[in-house]
């Protein structure tokens, strides 16, 4: 059998910035070798190794004149920066809603998915100039995206479903058997797999996973699985809370320094966005010097000028300092606090239980936030890798490969062990999987898993399962259904299951996975 080389390129599309990371496989002999670790792969348009998730709009707002960093500078036009979008992340889903944040009413739902759209477009066309070099995809090009894995969860998975059309859409070529979709929690935890941050992790001791985003926080909980050295899922939970917010709070900071009248940021709300940008260098350089020493200050200056339409110019020189910092995210910092303690409850976990906290995301380097993780879980529980920005594009780049090799999934989502009691009870192998038209599968009295891959307790021959599609827990004289975050779902007498809950099935009720069809049988 020839050597194909297959270049994989793994897309993480954040609230506030991009990133673009490739590597590339060869397979041989119906498996998949690495050649090289996914690495940042910036693109012109790029900005210190990721693209702002920046447009700028012609004047009637119908074509695109110009994106990423290049975008942005706008916004120091007094006169053209209500043409930028910027920051629409947060909006996606805002309809479903009922008490949405400010930050997620900047645009409207179908508005945040026109510049998603629009800004992915202009992304796939650079990277077929810049980095596949041909008119074209073929075969031998894959793509990997990644997603709020509450997209998932919430509202059936609407919104990540939407999400995948648009990325579909996106493509001039019929590519879609080549476009995988993988949730920000599994790259990120495929990404501390490979580089060894989990290494030597306490298995027996609950890890916490916290991904700060831009606009969202996503703590899952899990177990190092000592075989496969992924997580098993016990829950997650997630607000929407980020790094960008920090943004927009040290800008209202400035706002007030420059003296700028409160009038004038009613009417241009692009005021505030434009100072974010300062606000950003400000909170990242307080931040790098706060966790470059144990103790002491930090203080960073920046000169800030604002332009308003009728050419008043606010211009002063201003001084963050930890302190400042501190006393202008106070409410954010309460905020945070809030979402862990409410984490820790719906999780149903203790920070005792806790082994290890893993910082990942846009917003992992906060200061406060680190030292806050620290004060409750200890300081040598938390970890911090020195790219926490960069680890979900990262993992998504090593994702090919066990797609290709039928590699159970980083994160296996699905129900708690039995223990105790109940598995001293358990009952002998007593049910049985029966497909109608098909074969009758015998299940074990602990999990089963299902899916197209050939390693599941019961493969399924049906193309719209997932490779990792559902588990079965038989536990005793109950049995449970869970779905692995499938894209195609599982549904049981019609209703489509919440990815990650398990779901009481009888032989009552009938289990649909993809066109194929189960009912549960009892041999006692």
């Amino acid at each position: 059998m020839s050597k194909d080389q297959i270049t994989v390129f793994a897309v993480d599309c954040g609230a506030t910035n991009w990133r673009l990371f490739r590597s590339s496989y060869v397979i041989d002999k119906g498996r998949a070798t690495i050649l090289n670790t996914p690495q940042c792969s910036p693109l012109t348009s790029f900005s210190n190794r990721q693209l702002p998730a920046a447009l700028f709009f012609s004047p009637d707002n119908e074509k695109v004149e110009i994106f990423g960093e290049t975008a942005l500078s706008y916004l120091e036009d007094e006169e053209k920066r209500q043409q930028v979008c910027y920051f629409f992340k947060p909006s996606i889903g805002n309809h479903l809603i009922s008490n949405p944040c400010p930050h997620q009413l900047h645009y409207d739902h179908q508005q945040a998915m026109r510049y998603t759209s629009i800004l992915l477009g202009h992304l796939i066309t650079q990277i077929r100039k810049e980095k596949w070099r041909a008119s074209q995809f073929n075969q031998n090009a894959r793509f990997i995206f990644t997603y709020p894995v509450h997209w998932a969860f919430e509202n059936d998975g609407e919104i990540l479903k939407e999400f995948k059309q648009i990325i579909t859409d996106a493509f001039l070529e019929e590519i879609d058997d080549y476009i995988t979709f993988i949730s920000e929690p599994e790259g990120a935890v495929l990404a501390l797999m490979e580089t060894g941050i989990l290494k030597d992790v306490d298995t027996e001791k609950v890890t916490l996973l916290v991904d700060v985003g831009g606009s969202t926080t996503d703590i899952v909980a899990g177990k190092i699985n000592v075989h496969s050295g992924g997580l098993d899922f016990l829950g997650r939970y997630g607000e929407p809370f980020g790094g960008g917010l920090y943004d927009f709070e040290i800008a209202s900071f400035i706002a007030d320094q420059l003296n700028l009248p409160e009038q004038a940021i009613v009417e241009d709300p692009s005021i505030l966005i434009s100072l974010g940008l300062h606000a950003r260098r400000l909170k990242e350089s307080v931040s790098q010097q706060m966790l470059q020493v144990e103790s002491g200050s930090a203080s960073a200056n920046r000169t800030c000028t604002v332009i308003l339409g009728d050419s008043q110019i606010y211009r002063s020189t201003v001084q963050m300092t930890d302190k400042i910092f501190e006393q202008a995210t106070h409410g954010l910092h309460e905020q945070f606090k809030s979402l862990l303690n409410n984490a820790l409850k719906n999780l149903h976990v203790s920070a005792e239980e806790i082994g290890q906290v893993v910082l990942v995301g846009g917003g992992a380097k906060l200061y406060t936030l680190v030292n806050y993780l620290r004060e409750i879980f200890g300081p040598g529980k938390v970890l911090l890798s020195d790219n926490p920005d960069e680890l979900v594009s990262m993992g998504a780049g090593y994702q090919f490969g066990r797609d290709f090799d039928d590699i159970p999934p980083s994160i296996v989502f699905s129900v708690e062990e039995i223990t105790g009691e109940v598995a001293a009870q358990a009952a002998p192998d007593v049910y049985a999987l029966q497909e109608v038209g098909g074969q009758k599968h015998k299940l074990r009295n602990s999990k089963n898993t299902l899916g197209r891959a050939v390693s599941n307790d019961i493969a399924i021959n049906d193309q719209k399962s997932s490779r990792f599609h559902a588990e079965i827990n038989v536990q005793g004289s109950e049995v449970f259904l869970v779905d692995l975050a499938s894209t195609n779902g599982t549904f049981i007498d019609g209703k489509r299951l919440t990815p990650g809950e398990a779901y009481f099935i009888s032989p009552q009720n009938q289990i649909q996975i993809g066109d194929t069809e189960f009912f549960l049988i009892s041999e006692e």
